[in-house]
């Protein structure tokens, strides 16, 4: 997923931009979309690039998701537990369906 297609997705869901982890998750969406990082590794990757502790990291992305648990259950038609882990592979299996769904056009 692009950058800009994250940050959008995100702020419609209602996920804290006046928190740090707002930015952690759009590193962290695009990285795992593309990649399929283990959730572990990207904390560590990302504790690397913001300069910053694995456990910080973890915090401040569920701090930044916390108030949009039920706009998550909605948009992703999800009813389990929300977790970082969780919301990290929503989006790779929205992102996965959008490229399978895909239908190039001949013009």
């Amino acid at each position: 997923m692009e950058i800009e297609e994250i940050r959008q997705i995100l702020l419609k869901l209602k996920f804290n931009i006046n928190s740090k982890g707002f930015d952690y998750w759009i590193h962290a969406i695009h990285l795992y979309t593309i990649y399929n990082v283990p959730t572990l590794e990207l904390y560590k990757q990302l504790s690397f690039e913001f300069n910053t502790t694995k456990t910080a990291v973890e915090r401040a992305l569920r701090t930044a998701s916390k108030q949009a648990y039920n706009n998550i259950h909605k948009y992703f038609n999800y009813n389990g537990k929300i977790t970082n882990s969780v919301i990290l592979k929503l989006f790779r299996f929205f992102n996965d369906i959008k490229i399978d769904n895909h239908i190039p056009h001949i013009d």
